[in-house]
């Protein structure tokens, strides 16, 4: 209720939109103290709701490709996340997992609302439920490749691309670099700080073997049948104010897709419909295919000469790596 004047004479309450007297009906007021009827508040509210949807609508992409399964759909397709703690079992990821659904009602932000009418802000895939960053909307995917046998090196050499790029890219090129999604990406954040960020820098740093299964792969239920997709990294790149595309940053703005597989995987006959986990080829943009020299023993004997570095002195596999590169070329 608005104070009284000093004459004791009870101040009018106007709509701000229509000009009618709310001194006896149903008003609203805002942070300024300025009256609404309650037919322009609803309006207001209303234009609120759509401007907000347009500005969104304006900024997704045509097209999606989810960066776990390869799905490519229209992104009013996107499954949210249930956000109640009692909504728990999802048909395609297990009952312990929260359910994904087609929203139907949102609130103003245009979050999604369960059906228990709990706000939601995690997205899912339609196909394989797997969680969405919200950038995958927004940019198109540049899904890059690293490709090599067992113990070549992929996953070192991709912690130590990623930890160069995250200082490189904004003060040599004037692109902004960083994680689009930060639980995805947590393995290869420890990566990072295994190799850079160690209390005893001068001792050999280690990272554990990429095995076939495991903390790297989702499995998920498709089609009546256990599929175990490889876990993507994440990241945004786009124009800081400085590039000179700035001001096309919507446009030109990309979430690169990195994999790291087991070498394995790579071997003829091992992608299967199963365990599809080397099918992003087929999408990439790139393949960088890294070749290790001490995998061939001719080699590690004559540097054998030159340097006890582990790597040659101490028991190594053979591997035919140009077989892998042919077999990447198939399954692209």
């Amino acid at each position: 209720m608005s104070a009284d004047n000093k004459s004791g004479t009870p101040m009018a309450k106007i709509c701000v939109k229509c000009g009618t007297d709310v001194s006896s009906q149903p008003r609203f007021k805002d942070a300024a103290g300025r009256y609404y009827c309650a037919i322009c508040n609803t309006q207001g509210r209303t234009r609120t709701i759509m401007d907000q949807s347009e500005r969104t609508m304006s900024r997704l992409a045509q097209r999606v490709t989810c960066p776990h399964c390869w799905h490519i759909f229209n992104p009013h397709e996107t499954l949210w996340v249930a956000a109640h703690s009692d909504l728990i079992g999802d048909p395609v990821l297990g009952a312990e997992k929260a359910r994904r659904f087609l929203p139907t009602r949102f609130t103003v932000e245009g979050q999604a609302l369960d059906v228990r009418g709990v706000p939601c802000h995690q997205l899912a895939c339609p196909q394989c439920h797997l969680g969405l960053p919200r950038s995958i909307l927004e940019a198109d995917p540049l899904i890059l490749s690293i490709v090599g046998g067992p113990k070549t090196g992929k996953s070192y050499f991709l912690a130590a691309m990623t930890w160069e790029l995250r200082k490189r890219f904004p003060v040599d090129f004037a692109i902004a670099f960083g994680d689009a999604d930060t639980v995805t990406n947590q393995q290869l954040t420890d990566y990072e700080g295994t190799l850079f960020l160690s209390e005893y820098p001068d001792k050999l740093a280690a990272i554990a073997k990429t095995e076939e299964s495991g903390y790297l792969y989702d499995q998920v239920n498709l089609g009546g049948r256990t599929v175990l997709l490889p876990r993507p990294f994440l990241f945004n790149i786009r124009p800081t104010p400085q590039h000179l595309h700035a001001q096309q940053s919507e446009k030109v703005s990309r979430v690169i897709c990195l994999y790291d597989n087991a070498g394995e995987s790579f071997q003829p006959g091992k992608d299967t419909a199963a365990s599809p986990a080397t099918k992003h080829l087929a999408k990439s943009r790139a393949l960088m295919f890294l070749f290790d020299p001490t995998q061939d023993p001719r080699f590690r004997e004559k540097c054998r000469k030159l340097s006890q570095d582990p790597q040659l002195t101490s028991a190594s596999g053979t591997q035919r790596q140009e077989t892998l590169l042919i077999e990447a070329g198939f399954n692209e």
